[in-house]
C-alpha cells in the first residue's frame, strides 16, 4: 500500500468519540482550566523600553536575560535575532514577584 500524499488520504484508526467533538470543556487555547493569556494582554518591549520600565540601565537588562549570567533570567523570546520582553504576561509578573527586594551585593557588615 503506498504511502498517503496528501492529508485527506489519511485515515483515523478509530472514529472520533462525542467527546473528542466537544470542545466546550477546553479554553480558547485547547487548555483545560487555566486559561493562557492573549497576545493583547500584555506589551512588547525591547531592552530599552523595558529599562525604563524598571528604572534601570539598558546594559543591566540585557545581563540578566542571559542564562549564562544569573540563576533566574529576564523572561525573554526571539523575534528573528532580537530579544523582546512581555510586559505584563504571567512569565514576567511572576519573574517580577520573585525578583522583588532581592539584591545581588551584600550590605557592609552583614553576614
Amino acid at each position: 500500500m503506498p504511502l498517503p500524499r496528501r492529508i485527506s488520504e489519511f485515515r483515523l484508526v478509530e472514529p472520533p468519540t462525542a467527546r473528542s467533538r466537544d470542545r466546550s470543556h477546553l479554553g480558547p487555547y485547547g487548555v483545560v482550566g487555566r486559561q493562557m493569556a492573549s497576545a493583547s494582554d500584555f506589551e512588547i518591549l525591547n531592552s530599552s523600553e523595558l529599562a525604563l520600565r524598571l528604572k534601570v540601565k539598558e546594559s543591566w537588562v540585557v545581563e540578566q536575560s542571559k542564562r549564562s549570567r544569573t540563576s533566574d533570567p529576564i523572561p525573554v523570546f526571539r523575534l528573528g535575532k532580537h530579544k523582546r520582553y512581555r510586559w505584563g504576561s504571567p512569565e514576567m509578573n511572576d519573574w517580577l514577584s520573585r525578583r522583588a527586594g532581592y539584591t545581588t551585593t551584600r550590605k557592609a557588615g552583614s553576614k
